[in-house]
């Protein structure tokens, strides 16, 4: 065991997107008095590189549209927006000297402006470093050095001691009293007033953002009514069976034993309520998704389906792939690299995979924390269901300050707030866009985003098919879990073949949506093209068979001087005859899209026996194009 005890969417060009912008900012940057602290997105102070690069290609930068967007979503006034041109955009800054000019400095002179208490959460985007090593003090964390920013040291000396410091928000001992209230600047640290942080972070700024589509769907539909949206909470122990939970010993604080830990997240389970709770307690080192792994309740413990809060250990450098992560979703996996690597798109590590399988929200450390210098996880999740914000969840659940830990996903997200009302989602997701790429080769690639913004959040599945027109045989795959975005690679395709696409999303509730019908030719370039193509290369007498024609006209349907639907069948002595006149009746289905056209035939009844070819002519200024297709019916 590694963990060690201490020695002591969318895409708009960037004008639209910045007009979009400045509508939704439209508000006065006041605090409101008719919202509660900390659910106002007044007392956020939303932080961005600016010299991150625009990958996308959507014109904007990544750091940008993550800081941009997420304002747009949640109402954050344009003045809470710091945007800064750091010099790394990477996961760790260059010196303790670069995080403090670059970052701290004016991160704490923005709060200070707009007023030291006015402020209660700092926000930071994807492109913004999360740690920073120094000489004598190892990696850290930035996230966490920032909620003290006026208690840091100097420009040369770090305030870091061999370990962490007590961070005083912790609560080891929730409902046993005094309890905190929600975080107001009620506590201090080395007389400065401290600050909640979190982030939003991952490979892409897709995968970014949808962990606030995940948090608003929860915020406004998860609820513990048998109606209501949810799942399943997971826990897992390892220490022992734990048959009577309510009579540990509690709290141990974690210290100075492993066993001890297990033993406080054992007792936490009957803080676990309004879900149903599955738990893993193999005596053994087993976790969920290992074989031999079972839950409490006598079943295979291989897969963790429906998951909604999740707090256990020890999957070091490990993540099962077995979880379906729900729109919403949080967890804690105490180990000693539980969120490292979370911008990797290999992370390797159980919080960075949870994340790119569609986790909501989570903490850990990006370096060896030591036991009981990470988050108690048990804590983390019952501060989420007694109504806390996951910026408080967070802040409350870790011991450490100054050390390694971070938080990741929306500081507003308060899925059970006291007295929440019942929403049901009755509403289908909008229309989503669609962007096609494709090259001539065997690889192309689709991208299928749904815009809410000004709307009721929708995370989606994709679903959908794909094929060589008429076909369409080839189910549409994105990324795992519920996504704004979904980028789907597509293989085996055929150079130069005509396709149909039927793409459609997938809400939480199971409510689908289909994009307009897109139709492309596998090619490149500007140049008319036809093809005429059959569902199957054989066929037989009397059944049914399919054939589509299809055109690609750059310059538009005027183009056309002739266009004709020819068949050829030497056995019956007919050449070059009008389809539709020799075959009349036939049911036909008209499809366009961008610059293409197909009509798709029919005929019922199948063709009698011999060679058929079935042609497609077109004239236009550039020159006559032809394409065949032939069966032989036996």
């Amino acid at each position: 065991m590694t963990l060690r005890l201490p020695p002591a969417f969318w895409k708009i060009d960037a004008v639209s997107f910045v007009l979009l912008l400045v509508l939704s900012l439209a508000a006065t940057p006041k605090v409101s008095a008719q919202i509660p602290a900390w659910l106002d997105p007044a007392r956020i102070l939303v932080v961005a590189n600016t010299a991150m690069a625009d990958t996308n290609g959507n014109g904007i930068g990544d750091s940008m549209e993550v800081a941009q967007r997420y304002a747009a979503l949640r109402g954050v006034p344009s003045s809470n927006l710091l945007l800064l041109p750091l010099s790394n955009s990477g996961t760790s800054f260059a010196s303790w000297a670069t995080f403090w000019n670059e970052l701290r400095t004016p991160l704490a002179g923005r709060v200070q402006a707009l007023g030291a208490t006015n402020i209660l959460t700092i926000l930071l985007c994807h492109g913004v470093p999360y740690e920073v090593s120094t000489a004598t003090h190892g990696v850290r964390s930035v996230d966490q050095a920032l909620m003290t920013p006026n208690a840091l040291g100097s420009v040369t000396t770090p305030a870091f001691v061999s370990y962490w410091q007590a961070n005083p928000f912790f609560d080891a001992q929730p409902g046993v009293a005094p309890d905190y209230a929600h975080f107001q600047h009620q506590v201090f640290y080395a007389g400065q007033h401290m600050y909640l942080v979190s982030r939003l972070d991952g490979p892409t700024p897709e995968e970014a953002l949808d962990l606030v589509e995940g948090a608003r769907y929860g915020d406004l539909y998860l609820h513990t009514a048998s109606a209501g949206y949810g799942g399943r909470i997971y826990v897992d122990t390892r220490f022992s069976t734990y048959p009577n939970p309510a009579a540990l010993p509690w709290p141990q604080f974690h210290a100075p034993s492993y066993a001890n830990a297990d033993s406080d997240m054992a007792y936490a389970t009957q803080w676990m309520t309004g879900f149903p709770l599955w738990w893993e307690n193999t005596s053994s080192d087993l976790e969920i998704g290992q074989l031999g792994a079972t839950y409490a309740n006598g079943s295979s413990a291989l897969t963790a389906p429906d998951a909604m809060f999740y707090y256990g250990w020890y999957n070091y450098a490990t993540y099962h792939n077995v979880w379906t992560w729900l729109p919403g979703s949080a967890a804690c996996d105490l180990n000693s690299n539980s969120l490292a690597g979370v911008r990797s798109t290999n992370p390797g590590t159980f919080g960075g995979s949870s994340f790119r399988r569609g986790l909501t929200c989570g903490v850990g450390c990006i370096a060896e924390p030591y036991l009981n210098g990470h988050h108690f996880p048990e804590i983390f999740i019952k501060s989420l269901l007694d109504g806390r914000t996951f910026a408080e969840s967070a802040a409350i659940s870790d011991p450490s300050l100054l050390w390694r830990s971070i938080a990741v996903g929306d500081p507003l997200y308060c899925p059970l707030p006291p007295g929440k009302v019942l929403v049901i989602d009755t509403v289908a997701p909008p229309v989503p866009s669609t962007q096609l790429a494709l090259t001539g080769g065997s690889v192309g690639s689709l991208r299928v985003a749904v815009d809410t913004l000004g709307r009721a959040a929708d995370p989606v599945r994709l679903e959908g098919f794909y094929g060589v027109a008429p076909r369409l045989d080839q189910a549409l795959v994105g990324g795992s879990g519920h996504r704004a975005v979904h980028f789907a690679t597509l293989t085996a395709l055929v150079p130069g073949a005509f396709y149909r696409w039927q793409p459609a999303v997938c809400d939480p509730a199971g409510l689908v949506t289909s994009s307009v019908e897109l139709l492309a030719f596998n090619s490149v370039g500007n140049t008319v093209q036809v093809a005429a193509q059959a569902d199957s290369a054989a066929a037989s007498a009397g059944l049914p068979w399919n054939v589509e024609f299809a055109l690609k006209l750059p310059n538009g349907l005027g183009a056309i001087q002739w266009l004709g639907l020819e068949v050829d069948a030497p056995a019956y002595g007919v050449l070059g005859a009008d389809l539709l006149l020799m075959l009349p009746y036939l049911p036909l289905v008209l499809h366009s899209g961008g610059n293409c056209w197909s009509l798709e035939v029919t005929i019922p009844q199948g063709l009698p026996a011999g060679l058929w070819t079935l042609r497609i002519e077109l004239l236009t200024t550039g020159g006559l194009v032809q394409s065949a297709v032939s069966v032989n019916i036996p």
